[in-house]
């Protein structure tokens, strides 16, 4: 190992400590870039002659001792054995000719660094995403703009859990799932972002494309892995998206099939897969007004919720919902479960865990499961309304958990509309269910509001009807009769607060 000694300004050797040369090396950088500033360096009696001058800054300098000095003249002059390339904002630099590249590891996909490393882009000036080539398939400025749209859509920035264990850490390990992962971000993108790009819109085509002929080489082989049936979901969840429903309910049911063969969903072993196909079957069950095609992988039968949540959630009680006959069960259990899920939110839980987002899956999957039948008696039509009440306000209120387009929650509100319609506020059977009735008109007025597409205002007047009935005289009256349901205080505020300022305007 090299040796050096300090010599301090007084010409002595001395220990070189710590701090000296820290203050050494500190005065040596500022000297630098004073030199790289001022132009061309100052060498030899020049440089002597401004130490000297600068004594009281430069305390010491460091020298190779002589034995040291002398190793290195005996140790012949070798080639250098690698190089290494630094990118720069206008491309990489070239290395010379006798220059030799480390080898890389074999696990190291040698694609990779030909696509990435050897392209000549300037990856590291371009502030790009991916510049080690982590993602398996051939990078290109799209693919990495897609990929950041990808994290900032689906929060993978906010998130606590693990990498590994979110959707996108299993998906960048395989080519199939990472090309249709971002084949559905650019199709979410062009549905949800205002002045989505064309080109990220055409590379999500070419990527489709690309996932479509893998899938059909896969199953040709017959081999059906847990990742096939995750891109065949992503696949229709994109027909969805694009407005495709006919296409989109080809995938899901062909992907019914393929899941009977291995045993049903609940023989899946990734939670990420189960998971995102429950999500889109749920989805398409929704703009489809069916029922689902899937049970849950993740279902309340797995669900483990500490008591401070469990317990405030039974209050105030539902029993009076029993005199609704058959089904009474259903919209019990909806609204307890929408309560936990306010809860966990107020309580500042993670909606990335499992037990939190099985709740949410569960509303849906409840709801759907029991609307899709159209009753006939009055109760049955009652219970109806209640449950897609609920499950219109889960869509509101948790739509960073649900994730679906800004259309779904008016889908909702429109069958919402047209339920009530078939029983109307006048109808006898109201009459013992008035709170309820002011729940279900609150929510689908705050909806309403939002939409201003829809010129037709409707649920308003019924809503200014009900609330006259009920004799609600002041704000804290009516939030009262909310309560009776489930309330969170993040949603319908700003509606709340705009119509009782109106209303005591009136004469």
């Amino acid at each position: 190992m090299t040796k050096y000694e300090f010599l301090v300004s007084n010409g002595m050797p001395a220990p070189a400590n710590k701090a000296a040369r820290s203050h050494a090396v500190k005065t040596a950088l500022q000297l630098r870039s004073i030199t790289v500033a001022g132009g061309d360096s100052r060498g030899g009696a020049a440089d002597s002659k401004r130490t000297a001058q600068c004594k009281n800054e430069l305390k010491g300098r460091f020298r190779l001792g002589a034995a040291s000095i002398k190793s290195h003249s005996d140790r012949p002059k070798a080639k250098s054995q690698t190089k290494i390339r630094h990118a720069t904002f206008q491309g990489t630099e070239a290395a010379p000719e006798e220059s030799r590249i480390v080898s890389a590891p074999a696990s190291i996909n040698q694609n990779h660094l030909s696509s990435n490393y050897l392209s000549g882009v300037g990856w590291f000036g371009a502030n790009i995403l991916d510049p080690f080539g982590t993602i398996p398939i051939p990078p290109n400025p799209r693919i990495d703009m897609l990929l950041k749209n990808c994290i900032v859509f689906f929060d993978y920035l906010t998130t606590t859990v693990p990498s590994h264990k979110t959707w996108l850490g299993l998906a960048i390990k395989d080519p199939l799932l990472i090309r249709v992962t971002l084949c559905m971000t650019a199709a979410f993108g062009d549905k949800q972002a205002f002045l989505f790009s064309l080109d990220l819109r055409k590379e999500g085509w070419k990527l489709k494309g690309e996932v479509i002929n893998e899938v059909n080489l896969i199953l040709q082989s017959g081999r059906v892995t847990e990742n096939l049936l995750a891109a065949i979901a992503h696949l229709g969840h994109v027909a969805s998206l694009e407005g495709s429903l006919e296409e989109a309910d080809i995938h899901m049911r062909g992907l019914h099939g393929l899941i009977a063969l291995k045993g049903g969903i609940k023989s899946i072993k990734a939670y990420q897969v189960g998971r995102f196909i429950n999500w889109v079957d749920l989805e398409l069950a929704t703009t489809r007004g069916r029922r689902p095609l899937y049970p849950l992988h993740y279902g309340l039968d797995r669900v483990k919720l500490p008591w401070y949540i469990v317990e405030p959630c039974e209050y105030p009680a539902l029993s009076h919902l029993q005199s609704l006959g058959p089904g009474h069960e259903t919209i019990i259990t909806v609204i307890q479960l929408l309560r936990q899920r306010v809860m966990a939110a107020k309580c500042n839980i993670d909606r990335t865990l499992r037990d939190i987002r099985a709740l949410s899956l569960s509303i849906a999957f409840l709801t759907l499961d029991h609307v899709a039948d159209i009753p006939t008696t009055p109760e049955g039509k009652c219970l109806r309304i209640l449950l897609l009440a609920a499950y219109l306000f889960g869509c509101v209120t948790l739509k960073q958990e649900y994730r679906w387009t800004r259309a779904l929650p008016q889908t909702v509100a429109q069958r919402l509309k047209a339920s009530l319609k078939t029983l109307p506020t006048y109808s006898a059977i109201w009459a013992d269910y008035l709170p309820q009735l002011l729940w279900v008109l609150f929510i689908g007025a705050v909806v309403e509001e939002e939409d201003r597409q829809d010129q037709e205002i409707w649920f308003l007047p019924q809503l200014e009807v009900i609330r006259q009935l009920l004799g609600c005289r002041g704000r804290m009256e009516m939030e009262g009769h909310l309560h009776s349901m489930v309330w969170d205080d993040h949603f319908g505020i700003d509606f709340l607060d705009n119509w009782w300022a109106n209303m005591a305007l009136l004469p």
